[in-house]
C-alpha cells in the first residue's frame, strides 16, 4: 500500500503476482472494500485544513452552502475555528463512507473554481504532523521577509501552512505554527530550522514546544 497520496484522500494497491493472482486479489479487495462501505450503521470521520481566508465563503452566508452540500450528500460538516488565529481552520466531515466522500469531492471542486485547495485532508483522529516553534523576536522580520517572502518561499517549497503569531512579541518571541502532512511539516520545519541556523549566533537556535516543555508538539 502506497500512502504518498493520503493528503489528498485516498491510497494505492500496488498489487504484484501472475495474472491471476492480481485479478483474483483484486475481486478480494473490491468485495471487501463494499462490505465496509455496506456496513449498516457505520460512521466513517473524515478532516480538512481550510486556509482562513476560504472558510467564510465555504460555508455561505448563515452557513447556506455548507447547509446545502449536507442536504446533497447526506453527509454532516463541522466547521471547528478555534485555530483561525494560525491562518486555518478544520472541516470535520461524518456519516456513510459514500456520503463523506461526496461531500468532500463537492468541497474540493468548490475550492478548485477558486484556485485553492485544502491545507490537508486526513481521517479523524490521524496525526497530522501540526506543530509550533518558538523564535526570538529579533529573528522574526528577517524570517518573515520582504512583505511575507520568506515564509512563502518556504510554504512554496514544504506544501506546509506556516503561520507567524506575533502576539507574544513583548515576551521576546512569537510563535511559528506549521501545518500539512509529515512529510511537509518535516520539511518546513527543517527549512526554518536551517534558515534560522545561518544567523551564527547560539541564541537563535527555535524552541519546538508543547504546553511550555521544550520538544515537538504533534497535535492530532
Amino acid at each position: 500500500i502506497n500512502q504518498e497520496n493520503r493528503q489528498h484522500g485516498y491510497s494505492v494497491a500496488q498489487l504484484h503476482g501472475s495474472l491471476e493472482q492480481r485479478s483474483l486479489a483484486r475481486q478480494l479487495i473490491t468485495e471487501s472494500l463494499e462490505r465496509a462501505s455496506s456496513s449498516p450503521g457505520r460512521i466513517f470521520e473524515e478532516e480538512m485544513a481550510i486556509e482562513q481566508q476560504w472558510v467564510g465563503w465555504l460555508l455561505g452566508k448563515g452557513g447556506i452552502f455548507a447547509k446545502e452540500i449536507e442536504q446533497e450528500t447526506g453527509a454532516k460538516l463541522i466547521m471547528d475555528q478555534s485555530t483561525k488565529m494560525d491562518g486555518y481552520s478544520t472541516m470535520r466531515l461524518s456519516g456513510g463512507r459514500s456520503q463523506v466522500d461526496l461531500a468532500k469531492q463537492r468541497i474540493l471542486s468548490s475550492l478548485e473554481k477558486h484556485g485553492a485547495k485544502p491545507i490537508s485532508v486526513s481521517m479523524a483522529g490521524q496525526t497530522s504532523g501540526a506543530c509550533e516553534l518558538q523564535v526570538e523576536q529579533h529573528l522574526v522580520g528577517w524570517l518573515l521577509g520582504a512583505q511575507g517572502a520568506g515564509i512563502k518561499e518556504i510554504e512554496g517549497m514544504s506544501g506546509a501552512k506556516v503561520a507567524i503569531n506575533q502576539d507574544t512579541k513583548a515576551l521576546g518571541y512569537s510563535t511559528a505554527s506549521i501545518l500539512g502532512n509529515a512529510a511537509q511539516t518535516q520539511k518546513a520545519k527543517d527549512m526554518i530550522t536551517e534558515k534560522i541556523g545561518r544567523v551564527n549566533a547560539p541564541a537563535a537556535s527555535p524552541q519546538w514546544s508543547a504546553a511550555g516543555v521544550h520538544g515537538v508538539q504533534v497535535q492530532a
